[in-house]
Protein backbone atom coordinates (compact mmCIF):
# COMPACT_ATOMS: atom_id res chain seq x y z
CA UNK A 1 0.00 0.00 0.00
CA UNK A 2 0.99 3.98 -0.57
CA UNK A 3 1.39 4.14 3.09
CA UNK A 4 2.27 0.76 4.75
CA UNK A 5 3.41 -2.95 3.92
CA UNK A 6 0.94 -5.27 4.42
CA UNK A 7 1.96 -8.97 5.25
CA UNK A 8 -1.36 -12.11 5.64
CA UNK A 9 -0.43 -15.23 7.10
CA UNK A 10 -2.40 -18.63 8.66
CA UNK A 11 -1.31 -19.10 12.21
CA UNK A 12 -2.22 -23.04 13.79
CA UNK A 13 -3.00 -21.34 16.73
CA UNK A 14 -6.34 -20.25 17.92
CA UNK A 15 -6.85 -16.42 18.04
CA UNK A 16 -6.31 -15.69 21.55
CA UNK A 17 -3.14 -17.84 21.83
CA UNK A 18 -2.05 -16.13 18.13
CA UNK A 19 -2.34 -12.86 19.97
CA UNK A 20 -0.61 -13.83 22.89
CA UNK A 21 2.52 -15.18 20.76
CA UNK A 22 2.56 -11.87 19.22
CA UNK A 23 2.82 -9.71 22.26
CA UNK A 24 4.96 -12.41 23.70
CA UNK A 25 7.60 -12.41 21.02
CA UNK A 26 7.61 -9.04 20.23
CA UNK A 27 11.65 -7.86 19.86
CA UNK A 28 13.26 -5.44 22.10
CA UNK A 29 12.02 -2.03 21.38
CA UNK A 30 7.99 -2.72 20.55
CA UNK A 31 5.91 -1.70 22.62
CA UNK A 32 2.06 -2.97 23.09
CA UNK A 33 -0.12 -0.22 22.42
CA UNK A 34 -3.79 -0.80 22.47
CA UNK A 35 -6.10 -3.59 21.85
CA UNK A 36 -9.91 -3.76 20.51
CA UNK A 37 -12.05 -6.27 19.20
CA UNK A 38 -14.39 -4.69 16.27
CA UNK A 39 -16.54 -5.93 13.46
CA UNK A 40 -14.98 -6.53 10.21
CA UNK A 41 -14.84 -3.41 7.95
CA UNK A 42 -16.43 -3.51 4.51
CA UNK A 43 -15.69 -4.40 0.83
CA UNK A 44 -16.09 -7.82 -0.77
CA UNK A 45 -14.82 -10.80 1.81
CA UNK A 46 -14.04 -14.12 1.92
CA UNK A 47 -16.80 -16.19 4.52
CA UNK A 48 -13.93 -17.13 6.02
CA UNK A 49 -13.16 -14.02 7.65
CA UNK A 50 -16.17 -12.75 8.14
CA UNK A 51 -16.36 -13.46 12.37
CA UNK A 52 -15.46 -10.86 13.99
CA UNK A 53 -11.83 -9.86 14.73
CA UNK A 54 -9.51 -8.64 17.20
CA UNK A 55 -7.27 -5.60 16.03
CA UNK A 56 -3.66 -5.28 18.33
CA UNK A 57 -1.29 -2.81 17.73
CA UNK A 58 2.84 -2.62 18.60
CA UNK A 59 4.80 0.61 17.72
CA UNK A 60 8.30 1.25 17.91
CA UNK A 61 9.77 4.81 17.85
CA UNK A 62 12.18 4.05 14.94
CA UNK A 63 10.13 1.81 13.10
CA UNK A 64 6.62 2.57 12.89
CA UNK A 65 3.51 1.11 14.23
CA UNK A 66 2.36 -2.49 13.31
CA UNK A 67 -0.94 -3.16 13.31
CA UNK A 68 -2.29 -6.54 13.78
CA UNK A 69 -5.80 -8.07 12.65
CA UNK A 70 -6.64 -11.83 13.89
CA UNK A 71 -10.09 -13.71 12.78
CA UNK A 72 -10.26 -16.99 14.10
CA UNK A 73 -9.87 -19.91 10.89
CA UNK A 74 -12.05 -22.88 12.35
CA UNK A 75 -11.73 -24.15 15.56
CA UNK A 76 -8.17 -24.50 15.73
CA UNK A 77 -6.54 -21.58 13.59
CA UNK A 78 -6.44 -18.11 13.07
CA UNK A 79 -6.01 -15.68 9.80
CA UNK A 80 -3.24 -12.29 10.29
CA UNK A 81 -2.80 -9.46 9.06
CA UNK A 82 0.02 -7.11 9.35
CA UNK A 83 0.13 -3.70 8.31
CA UNK A 84 3.37 -2.06 9.08
CA UNK A 85 2.86 1.86 9.05
CA UNK A 86 6.40 3.33 8.38
CA UNK A 87 8.14 6.45 10.09
CA UNK A 88 11.65 8.16 10.01
CA UNK A 89 13.89 8.16 12.63
CA UNK A 90 12.55 11.14 14.42
CA UNK A 91 8.90 9.56 14.49
CA UNK A 92 7.37 8.67 18.55
CA UNK A 93 4.59 6.42 19.26
CA UNK A 94 2.52 8.88 19.13
CA UNK A 95 -1.23 8.49 18.08
CA UNK A 96 -1.31 8.73 14.29
CA UNK A 97 -3.99 10.01 12.12
CA UNK A 98 -4.10 7.99 9.24
CA UNK A 99 -5.27 5.14 10.62
CA UNK A 100 -7.99 6.57 11.48
CA UNK A 101 -9.12 8.78 8.62
CA UNK A 102 -8.72 4.85 6.72
CA UNK A 103 -11.12 3.39 9.33
CA UNK A 104 -13.24 5.97 8.22
CA UNK A 105 -13.62 5.43 5.02
CA UNK A 106 -13.95 1.58 5.76
CA UNK A 107 -17.23 2.60 7.92
CA UNK A 108 -18.63 4.02 4.59
CA UNK A 109 -18.71 0.81 2.70
CA UNK A 110 -20.63 -2.03 3.95
CA UNK A 111 -19.66 -5.74 4.11
CA UNK A 112 -20.43 -8.30 0.78
CA UNK A 113 -19.52 -11.79 1.34
CA UNK A 114 -18.09 -13.16 -1.76
CA UNK A 115 -20.90 -16.75 -2.07
CA UNK A 116 -19.63 -19.92 -0.55
CA UNK A 117 -16.89 -21.61 -2.68
CA UNK A 118 -16.06 -18.26 -4.52
CA UNK A 119 -11.85 -17.70 -5.24
CA UNK A 120 -10.99 -14.38 -4.13
CA UNK A 121 -8.86 -13.15 -7.21
CA UNK A 122 -7.51 -9.56 -5.87
CA UNK A 123 -9.32 -6.76 -3.89
CA UNK A 124 -9.45 -3.04 -3.44
CA UNK A 125 -10.05 -0.38 -0.84
CA UNK A 126 -12.00 0.38 0.86
CA UNK A 127 -10.45 4.05 0.00
CA UNK A 128 -10.72 7.12 -2.01
CA UNK A 129 -10.78 10.68 -0.96
CA UNK A 130 -13.42 13.59 -0.63
CA UNK A 131 -17.03 12.45 -0.35
CA UNK A 132 -16.39 9.62 -2.22
CA UNK A 133 -15.22 6.09 -1.18
CA UNK A 134 -14.93 2.26 -3.21
CA UNK A 135 -14.35 -1.24 -2.70
CA UNK A 136 -13.69 -3.74 -5.61
CA UNK A 137 -12.80 -7.01 -6.11
CA UNK A 138 -12.29 -9.27 -8.79
CA UNK A 139 -13.40 -13.41 -7.78
CA UNK A 140 -14.24 -16.45 -9.27
CA UNK A 141 -17.25 -18.35 -9.04
CA UNK A 142 -19.71 -20.99 -10.42
CA UNK A 143 -23.05 -18.99 -10.27
CA UNK A 144 -24.42 -17.26 -12.62
CA UNK A 145 -24.24 -12.90 -12.28
CA UNK A 146 -27.93 -12.59 -11.05
CA UNK A 147 -27.61 -14.80 -8.48
CA UNK A 148 -24.72 -13.21 -7.08
CA UNK A 149 -25.89 -9.50 -7.09
CA UNK A 150 -29.35 -11.00 -5.67
CA UNK A 151 -26.87 -12.07 -2.72
CA UNK A 152 -25.26 -9.01 -2.55
CA UNK A 153 -28.31 -7.39 -2.46
CA UNK A 154 -30.05 -9.41 0.58
CA UNK A 155 -26.83 -8.68 2.41
CA UNK A 156 -27.05 -4.57 2.16
CA UNK A 157 -30.65 -4.60 3.05
CA UNK A 158 -30.06 -6.70 5.97
CA UNK A 159 -27.06 -4.19 7.13
CA UNK A 160 -29.65 -1.45 6.93
CA UNK A 161 -29.46 -0.51 3.23
CA UNK A 162 -32.56 0.65 0.84
CA UNK A 163 -32.52 -0.08 -2.69
CA UNK A 164 -33.15 2.55 -4.63
CA UNK A 165 -32.89 0.98 -8.37
CA UNK A 166 -31.83 -1.76 -10.23
CA UNK A 167 -30.40 -2.93 -14.07
CA UNK A 168 -29.49 -5.85 -16.05
CA UNK A 169 -27.71 -5.85 -19.23
CA UNK A 170 -25.91 -8.74 -21.10
CA UNK A 171 -22.42 -8.11 -18.95
CA UNK A 172 -23.11 -5.71 -16.39
CA UNK A 173 -25.27 -5.73 -13.61
CA UNK A 174 -25.63 -3.26 -10.49
CA UNK A 175 -27.98 -1.95 -8.27
CA UNK A 176 -28.28 1.34 -6.11
CA UNK A 177 -28.78 2.14 -2.45
CA UNK A 178 -29.40 4.78 0.00
CA UNK A 179 -27.53 3.63 3.57
CA UNK A 180 -30.10 3.78 6.74
CA UNK A 181 -29.33 7.33 8.14
CA UNK A 182 -29.99 8.68 4.35
CA UNK A 183 -26.75 10.31 4.73
CA UNK A 184 -24.96 8.27 1.51
CA UNK A 185 -25.71 6.72 -1.61
CA UNK A 186 -24.42 3.64 -3.25
CA UNK A 187 -24.04 1.87 -6.50
CA UNK A 188 -22.96 -1.35 -6.35
CA UNK A 189 -22.13 -2.86 -9.95
CA UNK A 190 -20.68 -6.53 -11.25
CA UNK A 191 -19.09 -7.15 -14.57
CA UNK A 192 -18.44 -9.89 -16.15
CA UNK A 193 -14.77 -10.19 -17.33
CA UNK A 194 -14.93 -13.95 -18.95
CA UNK A 195 -15.83 -17.67 -18.19
CA UNK A 196 -16.61 -17.48 -14.38
CA UNK A 197 -15.14 -14.32 -13.00
CA UNK A 198 -16.35 -11.48 -12.20
CA UNK A 199 -15.31 -7.44 -11.06
CA UNK A 200 -17.81 -6.05 -8.17
CA UNK A 201 -17.31 -2.60 -7.27
CA UNK A 202 -19.14 -0.77 -4.81
CA UNK A 203 -19.14 3.00 -4.63
CA UNK A 204 -20.33 5.07 -1.36
CA UNK A 205 -20.77 9.09 -1.86
CA UNK A 206 -21.94 11.78 0.10
CA UNK A 207 -25.20 13.39 0.06
CA UNK A 208 -24.50 16.29 -0.08
CA UNK A 209 -22.33 15.85 -2.71
CA UNK A 210 -24.51 13.59 -4.94
CA UNK A 211 -27.41 16.50 -4.67
CA UNK A 212 -24.75 19.21 -5.41
CA UNK A 213 -23.37 17.27 -8.64
CA UNK A 214 -24.79 16.80 -12.22
CA UNK A 215 -23.44 13.33 -12.23
CA UNK A 216 -26.12 10.86 -13.02
CA UNK A 217 -25.94 7.10 -12.04
CA UNK A 218 -25.29 6.00 -15.65
CA UNK A 219 -22.06 8.05 -14.86
CA UNK A 220 -21.16 6.60 -11.81
CA UNK A 221 -21.21 3.01 -13.03
CA UNK A 222 -18.90 4.19 -16.66
CA UNK A 223 -16.65 4.88 -14.06
CA UNK A 224 -16.12 1.46 -13.53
Amino acid sequence: MQSAVVVAYKSPQAREATLDAIRDQAQSGWTHVDQMSSAPYGGFRLKALAPTHTNLSLCHDRHGRAQFSVWPAGKTGAYVTVMLYQRDGNATCAPMEHPMRLMMKRLEIPVLLLPEGSRLLSSDGPGGGGSSTSAGAVFDTSLPMATVLSSFNDQLLKQGWSLEGAWSGSSTQGSSWIDQDGNRYGVLSLAALGGTVYKGVFNSMNMEHVAGSTTSTMNVIQTN
